[in-house]
């Protein structure tokens, strides 16, 4: 199997051949669920992608909120970046 996901992330291949599932069970047609998965896949992918970025773009917010407003001793975290970078040049 040729995995294209990250090589951190854990992937599996599952095969069942010959494994017989009662028509009750189903979930759709038979020997349709590659077609099902391809119908769907591009839609959830595009979900994924939106909610991960609506996150990232939060979490940015945040985080410049709060080193703009933090207090570090009796001195905001700016002013001390100001200072630092005042001292550097």
């Amino acid at each position: 199997m040729i995995s294209r996901s990250l090589s951190a992330q854990d992937t599996a291949e599952l095969s069942f051949t010959d494994v017989p599932v009662p028509a009750a069970n189903l979930l759709g047609e038979a020997a349709r669920g590659m077609a099902y998965l391809k119908r769907n896949l591009t839609q959830e992918c595009l979900s994924v992608t939106v909610t991960a970025a609506a996150t990232v773009r939060r979490v940015l917010e945040e985080t410049i909120a709060y080193t703009r407003d933090r207090i570090a001793g009796s001195t905001s975290s700016r002013a001390a970046c100001n200072c630092t970078a005042d001292m550097a040049i």
